[in-house]
């Protein structure tokens, strides 16, 4: 191994961290602090939770926007943690969350045009021979509004179509200023059944506060009317929105759910331990990026480039793959599974928690559009179009022609880059944002534009009578974005090694350290990934240290 490189990775974090601990003690930056670093959030939900409107004072959304703009470019400016993970995610939440921010003060009004579905008990036997309706949030039904038909009854279930349109007393509309019950699917009662409805902004603080808890940390809008389509729609969700249920939606009992998600942990959880310590013997997963190929890798791969390239790319974006679905898997775990609808209502209910990656076949059917446009998880996405739907009512352009279609791509892929590469800047070893990540996501609108043009192209000078099967098309659309992630992903990719992204430890125990495969020195449980109480000479400024 080159002199000039490290003999393990630990090692390298030792330098890096007292390079962390000088730069902190000098003032040059500053630990990154809870509760402080959740401010931005703080102030989005006092923002949601004051219905300015009512009060003709809905401008003050800009300086409060302008705060969490402040708040985020002084994370990303000025805070720093010895932990990786932490040290990327500074700069990508803290841009995120103003993007995110925009979606919700700035580019819409969502306390008068937002809603999400919600339920309530409907009981078949009242006492004056009407229905009675009960919402579990004990908000009154209109009769007029809940008699009106959101979708065709073409788009409804067959579970809900078999139903007639339910009957209401009338009642003095409250919170629901939208309530449109469209079906029903029965209880263990046979006199009650459980409808579903739009709930508007609330009146009452009580039920503001669910409301608004569910819209600022819902990114991909489950269960809410603005729900993107590329996103899987349950079956009792897709009559409400007028969406087809989604033929690959996995779990609509809370038993399945808690099946697939457990196997999706704990496959990923072994497959982040196995590529964590085989990945770490090579030193470019240190940030040495021109580095020789490691000696325990087979001869063929350590003599060719190309294959050298590959494993190295393969194992970054397996990892990376493999870790978020890890954390995905997390949340269906804890708010369906341990908490449930007993105390969380409809959040409650396995529906709400579609997987965040689509199916593969995308990519084969769609190319390179179909990867990030269906494939890949959609977490920021709604985010992304709701400033490009901002840029186009701007330019007025019309989302669905050619010219409105690649505004949306470059605007969100630019933003796309811009929170990748903030991540980037917050990460202590010199990265390079510009030039990796933000690089690597302008490129590929590029790739797409080209791939659909090039196959329309191909299709009007073929010969009518010259078919190509459908398995000879997802081949070519397969190695088409195979060839072009391997000439660009390099940017994206070098940029996470040369951060020491990959020099985090994401496990608290290590099976594959424990069983002697790790290097030495290095403990089968985390050592690193421990919280500290931070005390400066402002009370502001102290808390918990990440």
């Amino acid at each position: 191994m080159n002199s000039s490189i490290p003999r393990s990775h630990l090692e390298v974090l030792r330098r890096q961290d007292e390079q962390v601990d000088r730069a902190i003690a000098s003032g040059e930056y500053e630990p990154f602090i809870y509760p402080w670093a959740l401010i931005s959030a703080f102030i989005l939900i006092f923002y949601l939770m004051v219905p300015w409107r009512k009060y003709g004072l809905r401008f003050m959304r800009y300086p409060l926007f302008g705060a969490i703009v402040y708040v985020s470019m002084y994370c990303t400016s000025f805070c720093r943690s010895k932990s990786k993970a932490v040290d990327y995610g500074i700069g990508l939440i803290s841009i995120y969350s103003v993007q995110w921010a925009a979606s919700l003060m700035v580019l819409n009004d969502v306390q008068a045009d937002f809603k999400r579905i919600e339920e309530r008990l409907e009981d078949h036997e009242g006492a004056n021979g009407h229905l009675h309706v009960e919402s579990k949030d004990n908000a009154p039904a209109s009769n007029a509004a809940s008699n009106e038909k959101l979708t065709d009854q073409s788009s409804l279930t067959p579970e809900l179509t078999q139903r007639k349109p339910a009957k209401v007393t009338p009642q003095k509309e409250q919170d629901v200023a939208v309530d449109q019950t469209i079906g029903a699917i029965p209880t263990k009662s046979p006199t009650r059944e459980r409808a579903y409805y739009w709930q508007k902004y609330p009146s009452s603080i009580s039920r503001r506060i669910g409301w608004v808890f569910d819209l600022a940390s819902n990114p991909r809008c489950i269960g809410w009317a603005h729900q993107l389509s590329p996103i899987p729609t349950a079956p009792e969700l897709a009559s409400m929105s007028g969406a087809r249920p989604s033929k690959n939606y996995n779990y609509l009992t809370r038993r399945r759910l808690l099946q697939h998600n457990l196997l999706i942990f704990i496959s990923t959880y072994l497959a982040i331990d196995v590529i964590t310590v085989f990945g770490l013997k090579d030193p470019y997963f240190w940030g040495y990026i021109s580095c020789p190929p490691p000696t325990h890798l087979p001869r063929l791969i350590q003599h060719s480039p190309v294959l050298l390239k590959s494993y190295r790319l393969l194992l970054t974006c397996t990892g990376v793959y493999a870790a978020l679905q890890m954390v995905f898997s997390l949340s269906p775990l804890f708010y369906c599974w341990f908490l449930g609808p007993r105390y969380l209502g409809l959040r409650g209910e396995p529906f709400m928690y579609p997987n965040h990656y689509g199916s593969f076949i995308a990519v084969l059917d769609h190319g390179l559009a179909g990867w990030w446009g269906s494939w890949w998880h959609q977490t920021f996405r709604y985010a992304f179009q709701a400033n490009a739907d901002f840029v186009l009512r701007s330019l007025n352009i019309s989302r669905k022609s050619s010219l409105g279609k690649a505004v949306q791509l470059f605007v969100s892929f630019t933003l796309s880059g811009s929170i990748h590469a903030a991540g980037s800047y917050t990460q202590f070893p010199p990265s390079h944002p510009i030039k990796g990540p933000f690089s690597f996501f302008i490129c590929q609108p590029f790739g797409i534009i080209f791939q659909e043009f090039t196959a329309k192209e191909l299709k009007r000078l073929l010969p009518p009578s010259l078919y190509l099967p459908k398995t000879i098309r997802r081949i070519a659309n397969f190695l088409f974005v195979m060839v072009f992630l391997y000439w660009t992903a390099p940017l994206l990719c070098d940029d996470f090694a040369r951060g020491g992204l990959w020099l985090y430890e994401p496990l608290p125990v290590s099976p594959m350290r424990a069983m002697g495969y790790g290097v030495e020195g290095e403990k089968w449980y985390a050592t690193r990934n421990t919280a500290t109480l931070y005390k400066a000479d402002r009370w502001w400024k102290s808390g918990l240290a990440l």
